[in-house]
C-alpha cells in the first residue's frame, strides 16, 4: 500500500512547491449527475495517478479509539516520524514522565508494537511536548519539554542513526527562555539551523528556541512574552501562507485562540491578535493546521467537553475563522495532544491522546464511493460524475513512487440535482384532458412544447417530457409517454330490415353499456327501426359512443281497385297490423286531404264524402308513430 507521510509545515510547502509541476482545472461547483473531465496541464510524467473522491477534510471524520497502546499512563503528546519506511510514534506519559514508543511498520494503520523507554533519570513530572526530528548529522533527536514549580527543563535525546534504537541523553538544556510549565513544543528548520517554541502555561508567555549548532548542542532561548492575548496557552503550531509564518495557539482559560504574525521568518518578533471566545472552544487544549487541497483547515481538541472542533479559514489564515464542532468522534477522554496530519493513499487522519483514560484515539477522513469512475490512470481523465450532491476532493499523482512525484489537489462542490416525477406513462380518453403537475420549488420549468409553467394539459397522445431547473442551475428531465386507449366499439353500417325481422347488435367487451332502449348489456336485439345508440365504458374507464341506424323496408301496395268485386276494394298495407296507432292521411295531386284514419280502421276504400273519387294518382303520408320519418308515396286508383 502506498503511504503518504506529511508534518503539517512540510505537508504546505510540498504542495506550495510543486504547484506548478502538477496542476489541472475543474469546475469550482458541478450538479450532481453531470459529467465532466478534468484538464490536465501538469508537466508530461511517466505515470498519472487520479483519484476523484481524495480524502475530504469538510466532511466529518468516523473514528476509532485504539485502547492503551502500550505502557500509556496520561498520554500527552504524539510526534510521528518515518524512518526507511517504518513509521513511529512517540508519547509522553504525564504522570510517570516517561516516553512510549510504538512501532507501527510500513503503515501507520497497522497496530503497533510498544515499548517504554523509560524517564531516563532526566525527565520531569508533568512531561508535555515532544518532537522527533532528524538532523543533518544523520542521527534522530527527540526533544522535549515538561516540568512544574521549577522542574522546568527542555531534554533532548539521541536515537544515533535509526530510529529503533534505544534512546541516550544527549542534553539536558535545563530552565532557558523562562519556561514556566511549558506545554506543546514545536520545532521547524528554517534555512540552515532549527528553531523550536513552547508555550509556558504559567506564566502566559512562549519561548522560542535556536539551535543554531544542531540539535545536539545547546540552543539559544528567548521569552516572548505574551502576544497575542495569551491566556494559560496550550496547544501550539505554526504555519506559512504566502511566504508569511503564522502561528495559532489555544488559551485554555479564554476558550479562545490567538494568531500570532511573524513575516518572512520566525526568527522575528511576531504581533498577535487573541481571536476571541467562542461558544465551540471549551478548555481548547491542543491544535494542529493543515492546508489541503487548497483550503486550511485546523482541528483543536476540548479537554472537558471530550469533543473536536475543525477550523475553517475561508478567506486564508488571516480572515476569518468557522468553528464547527465535530462532537465526540473515537470515544475521546479528556483529549490532551493531537498528532500531525497523515495521509495514506487518498485517507487522511490524526492521534489523539487521552490523558485520563491513558488511551489513543484515530480520526479518520475517508475516501468515498460517489463519484462514476473512482481512479484513472489516464493523462486525461474520461469523463465522469458524481451521483449525490457534496463536497469532494480530486487529486493527481505524478510519478507515483520516484523521487520525481509531486502531487495537487482541488476541491470540487457537487449542487443538489433536483428531482422531477411525471405520473407513469397513461392513456387519455376521448373528449377529456389530462393535466400534470411537475412540482413546486423550481426556479423554471420547460415542458416539449416550450411551455413553461408548473402545470401542463393536453387531450393528445403524446411522448411528453419536462425539464426543471433548480437555484443551483442544476437540471432533471422527467418523460412519459400518452396513448389513446383502443376505439373498437362498432355497431355495424347502417342497415334495414323488412317487416317481421330482428336485428341484434353487439357492443363487444367492455366494462359497462348504455343503451338508448335503456338496457345494459353488452348486445340487444331490435324488430323496429329506428336509431339505436350505446355508450360504453372500458377497464380504464374512459367512455365510447356509437350509433346505427335501422330502416324498416315497407311494401306498401302502390294501387287498388275500388270496384265492389270483392278483390282489391281497399288499400290496406300489411304494415297497419304491426302499427294499428300509426295515422293515415291520403292526398290527392293538389294536396288536399282527402281521408285520414289509423291503423287499426278498415282502410281506405277510395271515396271522398261518401262518393268514389276518379281513376288516378293520390299521395299518402303514413307516420307509424314510432319515431321514425312518415312514409310517403303515390297509390293509384284503377276502376
Amino acid at each position: 500500500m502506498k503511504y503518504f507521510f506529511f508534518s503539517i509545515l512540510v505537508f504546505i510547502l510540498f504542495q506550495v512547491s510543486l504547484s506548478a509541476q502538477t496542476a489541472f482545472t475543474v469546475p469550482d461547483t458541478v450538479c450532481a449527475g453531470e459529467a465532466f473531465a478534468p484538464v490536465n496541464t501538469s508537466r508530461t510524467a511517466s505515470s498519472y495517478f487520479w483519484h476523484f473522491c481524495s480524502a475530504n477534510l469538510n466532511n466529518s471524520p468516523s473514528g476509532v479509539n485504539l485502547g492503551n497502546t502500550g505502557n500509556l499512563n496520561g498520554p500527552a503528546f504524539i510526534a510521528i516520524a518515518e524512518d526507511s519506511g517504518q513509521y513511529y510514534s512517540f508519547i509522553t506519559n504525564h504522570v510517570t514522565r516517561s516516553i512510549t514508543r510504538n512501532s507501527f511498520g510500513n503503515s501507520l494503520l497497522n497496530n503497533p508494537v510498544s515499548d517504554s523507554l523509560g524517564n531516563f533519570g532526566l525527565i520531569p513530572a508533568h512531561v508535555e511536548g515532544i518532537q522527533v526530528k532528524k538532523d543533518i548529522d544523520g542521527n534522530w533527536y527527540g526533544l522535549i519539554v515538561g516540568g512544574l514549580g521549577g522542574d522546568e527543563k527542555l531534554i533532548c535525546l539521541n536515537f544515533r542513526n535509526s530510529l529503533k534504537n534505544t534512546p541516550t541523553i544527549a542534553g539536558d538544556y535545563g530552565n532557558i527562555g523562562s519556561m514556566a510549565y511549558p506545554v506543546d513544543f514545536y520545532l521547524f528548520k528554517e534555512n540552515t539551523h532549527w528553531i523550536g517554541f513552547t508555550v509556558n502555561y504559567d506564566s502566559n508567555t512562549i519561548t522560542r528556541f535556536e539551535f543554531v549548532n544542531g540539535l545536539a548542542k545547546k540552543p539559544n532561548a528567548l521569552n516572548l512574552g505574551n502576544i497575542g492575548g495569551l491566556d494559560h496557552p496550550c496547544g501550539i503550531c505554526p504555519f506559512v501562507e504566502n511566504g508569511v509564518w503564522y502561528m495559532l495557539i489555544t488559551n485554555f482559560d479564554s476558550h479562545s485562540v490567538s494568531r500570532l504574525k511573524f513575516g518572512s521568518s520566525l526568527m522575528n518578533t511576531p504581533t498577535g491578535t487573541n481571536m476571541g471566545s467562542v461558544t465551540e472552544l471549551d478548555s481548547p487544549f491542543d491544535i494542529t493546521l493543515i492546508r489541503d487541497c487548497n483550503q486550511t483547515f485546523g482541528f483543536v481538541g476540548n479537554r472537558y467537553s471530550d469533543n473536536v472542533v475543525r477550523l475553517e479559514f475561508p478567506q486564508g489564515i488571516t480572515g476569518s475563522i468557522t468553528y464547527t464542532n465535530l462532537g465526540n468522534i473515537g470515544n475521546l477522554f479528556h483529549p490532551h495532544g493531537i498528532s500531525e496530519v497523515n495521509r495514506v493513499e487518498n485517507e487522511i487522519f490524526v492521534f489523539v491522546a487521552n490523558v485520563d483514560n491513558h488511551t489513543l484515539s484515530r480520526l479518520y477522513f475517508s475516501t468515498c464511493t460517489e463519484p462514476t469512475i473512482l481512479t484513472s490512470a489516464a493523462r486525461n481523465p474520461p469523463k465522469f460524475s458524481y451521483r449525490h450532491e457534496g463536497n469532494y476532493n480530486i487529486s493527481l499523482i505524478l510519478d507515483q513512487g520516484l523521487v520525481t512525484e509531486s502531487f495537487a489537489c482541488k476541491n470540487i462542490v457537487v449542487k443538489e440535482k433536483p428531482t422531477v416525477k411525471l405520473p407513469n406513462d397513461t392513456l387519455v380518453c376521448p373528449k377529456t384532458q389530462l393535466t400534470f403537475d411537475a412540482g413546486s420549488g423550481y426556479r423554471s420549468y420547460k415542458w416539449k412544447d416550450g411551455s413553461n409553467n408548473q402545470t401542463y394539459t393536453t387531450n393528445k397522445a403524446d411522448t411528453l417530457w419536462v425539464e426543471v431547473t433548480n437555484e443551483f442551475n442544476c437540471k432533471a428531465r422527467d418523460t412519459l409517454i400518452i396513448q389513446n386507449p383502443p376505439d373498437n366499439l362498432f355497431l355495424g353500417n347502417d342497415t334495414s330490415f323488412t317487416l317481421g325481422q330482428s336485428i341484434t347488435l353487439n357492443a363487444g367487451n367492455y366494462k359497462s353499456y348504455s343503451w338508448s332502449t335503456g338496457e345494459t348489456q353488452s348486445s340487444i336485439t331490435v324488430i323496429k327501426p329506428g336509431v339505436y345508440a350505446v355508450m360504453v365504458t372500458d377497464a380504464n374507464t374512459c367512455e365510447f359512443s356509437d350509433t346505427i341506424q335501422i330502416t324498416l323496408i315497407v311494401d306498401m301496395p302502390n294501387f287498388f281497385t275500388p270496384n265492389n268485386d270483392g278483390y282489391n276494394d281497399t288499400w290496406i298495407p300489411k304494415i297497419f297490423y304491426h302499427y294499428p296507432e300509426a295515422q293515415v292521411k291520403i292526398f290527392n295531386r293538389y294536396g288536399k286531404l282527402l281521408a285520414s284514419y289509423r291503423g287499426s280502421d278498415p282502410g281506405w276504400d277510395g271515396t271522398y264524402n261518401g262518393r268514389p273519387v276518379e281513376p288516378d294518382s293520390y299521395w299518402y303520408v303514413v307516420d307509424l308513430k314510432n319515431g321514425i320519418k312518415p312514409l310517403t308515396g303515390s297509390i293509384t286508383i284503377k276502376r
